[in-house]
């Protein structure tokens, strides 16, 4: 959903190209030196991939974490956006929109996280045998 609203508001950042470039600007010369000669052009979309993972793996927990505390998975959906909206607004081209494409993600995603947790379901008393149902965790 971030991606979406940014392409929408084009002077707002992807919450990814914020999050990178901030990512870029706080890492040591050394190691960016280092990043650049061992990946060459492939840096910034290695980058990419590396927080689209880091991002997946946090909702990965935030899903686990809301099986038993739903406040404590839609934290980690808070501490996600926090940060995107940071690294938007310390951009030197940031503007009032900058954040939006952040927080509509993390609204997308919390929405999400509410509705799929309550769906989720766990095996029940008599899973595995014939006829038996399921039951749902919240």
């Amino acid at each position: 959903m971030g991606e979406l609203v940014a392409a929408v508001l084009p002077p707002a950042p992807t919450p990814l190209a914020a999050v990178g470039a901030a990512v870029i600007d706080r890492t040591p010369v050394a190691l960016e030196q280092f990043a650049i000669r061992v990946l060459g052009s492939a840096d910034k979309p290695v980058l990419a991939a590396v927080l689209a993972l880091v991002v997946a793996l946090l909702g990965a927990v935030a899903g686990l974490l809301a099986r038993r505390s739903l406040p404590a998975g839609t934290a980690v959906v808070a501490l996600l956006a926090l940060l995107g909206t940071a690294a938007a607004l310390t951009r030197p081209t940031a503007t009032a929109l900058s954040p939006l494409p952040t927080l509509a993600g993390a609204l997308a995603g919390a929405a999400a996280l509410v509705v799929l947790t309550r769906r989720a379901v766990r095996p029940g008393p008599g899973w595995g045998r014939a006829g038996a149902g399921r039951r749902a965790v919240l």
